[in-house]
């Protein structure tokens, strides 16, 4: 969680640094810093029309509308609106995403930014986490069936049973090319 006088700073930096596109983003901006149990509730993701409750607002340089809103997968664009619902719902969390030319630069951006965990992830990156846990898997259920195998071997040693010895033995060898 990032302290409030990091959120603060950012906000007071935002506001004297970055042209904004909607005049009403500085008056939210404004309202959030004089309302400190609103900006702990405050948390600044990418992404944050994806969350249950998300804010974006953009500077002169991003396309788009310069400030909109979703609750619960309705869009709000009438910053009206946002406002009365931000003041409204007061306990809630509110995903904040800011998008302004240079953002990734900014240290002051950089340091209030946090994960959104509704972000949906690359499909590609599922795939590939997913084919690697896959084989990770596979890979322990061979060691698995390789260590059995192994301790049956030496119970058939110990037994002095030469037929269920070579049984398990060729078995051993095919598993192990398996891996």
């Amino acid at each position: 969680m990032i302290e409030l006088a990091e959120k603060k700073k950012f906000i007071n930096w935002l506001i004297q640094s970055v042209s904004l596109k909607s005049r009403e983003a500085y008056w939210i901006l404004n309202y959030l810093l004089n309302h400190e149990f609103l900006l702990n509730k405050v948390v600044f993701v990418e992404d944050a029309l994806f969350t249950p409750r998300g804010l974006v607002i953009t500077d002169q340089t991003i396309s788009g509308s310069g400030i909109e809103m979703v609750k619960q997968g309705i869009k709000l664009e009438d910053a009206n609106q946002i406002f009365h619902e931000i003041r409204l719902n007061r306990k809630e969390t509110l995903f904040f995403e800011v998008k302004f030319e240079g953002m990734y630069q900014s240290k002051y951006f950089l340091s209030v930014l946090e994960e959104n965990e509704y972000q949906p992830m690359d499909e590609t990156l599922k795939e590939t986490i997913d084919n690697e846990l896959n084989t990770y898997f596979k890979n322990e259920d061979v060691k698995y069936q390789l260590d059995t195998l192994l301790k049956e071997i030496n119970q058939a040693l110990e037994k002095e049973d030469k037929a269920l010895f070579l049984s398990l033995s060729e078995k051993y060898q095919e598993l192990k090319k398996c891996k």
